[in-house]
């Protein structure tokens, strides 16, 4: 859960179910929804593309806790000890993430710093939001590399910098700035690779995408538009997405579900404005849903 002063708004997906019949008697198993997602990137000069995931990686770990204890979170899985635990780097990077399935707060994620055989420790202490006996799935990070190629194999036009090449900008609904990342092709000066922008010695591939953070793309090439096909899972159930508080601030927030959803079904209103949008008579006294359309 990414600390700062947040509405959390939830958005809803039918939970979609796959049964399949293992004997005679008729056992169900259910497993989630797998497959894939284009996402459309448009062709240059100059042209933006606000990009949400849509999936989420295949899930690694699944199950039911059995303890909560600060950021502590005890399981009914043996794991493997540190193969949750996040990069030290530089910069540090998390390579995976809970999400809270059942409860009040259902939908809830957060990044995971470590994990032993028995527990996980998450980077917020979410012990007042949920407890024991409910359910939990992990789930590896998308990453730059990961959506866009190790070897920029989505064609992004690459370059010595930010300056000249297309890029990868990420919000921080925190600090309110994007971080620009781009794909670096002069092997001095720090190698080849994904790099963000003003530090080009620094491999940047494994930093963490998360999927209810819109992403921009911003072309610079005359090329034509291209796509990433995103193979992975099916967002099920509820997302608590954060929504940042404060007059003039902004959120990219992304549909973390690969089909459209309604304003209506976003909860993003909720009558009131500690917990939802604030509502007005124009859109020049009110909280503003903006929709980025790329064709204009």
């Amino acid at each position: 859960m990414r600390k700062s002063s947040v509405i959390f708004c939830t958005f809803h997906a039918l939970a979609i179910l796959v049964a399949f019949p293992l004997t005679s008697q008729a056992v169900d198993v259910y497993t989630d929804p797998v497959g894939f997602i284009k996402l459309d990137i448009v062709g240059g000069p100059s042209k933006f593309s606000f990009l949400g995931l849509g999936m989420t990686q295949v899930v690694t770990n699944q199950g039911l806790l059995t303890g909560v204890a600060g950021t502590k979170l005890t399981v009914n899985n043996v794991l493997s000890a540190g193969v949750f635990d996040r990069l030290v780097g530089p910069p540090m990077t998390y390579t995976h993430y809970i999400e809270i399935t059942s409860g009040p707060n259902a939908g809830l994620f957060d990044d995971i710093v470590s994990n032993d055989t028995a527990a996980v420790f998450t980077a917020s202490d979410l012990s007042s939001l949920i407890s024991t006996g409910q359910t939990y799935k992990i789930y590896p990070h998308w990453t730059l590399a990961k959506v866009f190629g190790p070897n920029n194999e989505a064609g992004l036009q690459p370059g010595t910098s930010a300056a000249n090449s297309d890029n990868v900008r990420v919000w921080d609904s925190i600090d309110q700035k994007y971080t620009t990342y781009y794909y670096k092709t002069n092997s001095a000066g720090g190698g080849v690779g994904w790099r963000a922008d003003g530090s080009p010695t620094i491999n940047r591939a494994n930093t963490q995408l998360y999927i209810d953070q819109g992403i921009l793309i911003f072309r610079r090439s005359l090329a034509k538009g291209t796509n990433v096909t995103l193979v992975g899972g099916v967002k099920l159930g509820k997302t608590i997405v954060p929504v940042e508080q404060g007059p003039g601030r902004f959120t990219f927030a992304s549909n973390v579900y690969p089909s459209p959803i309604a304003l209506s079904e976003s909860g993003l209103y909720t009558t009131n404005s500690a917990t939802g949008i604030q509502p007005g008579t124009s859109a020049a006294n009110s909280d503003n849903v903006r929709i980025w359309n790329p064709s204009l």
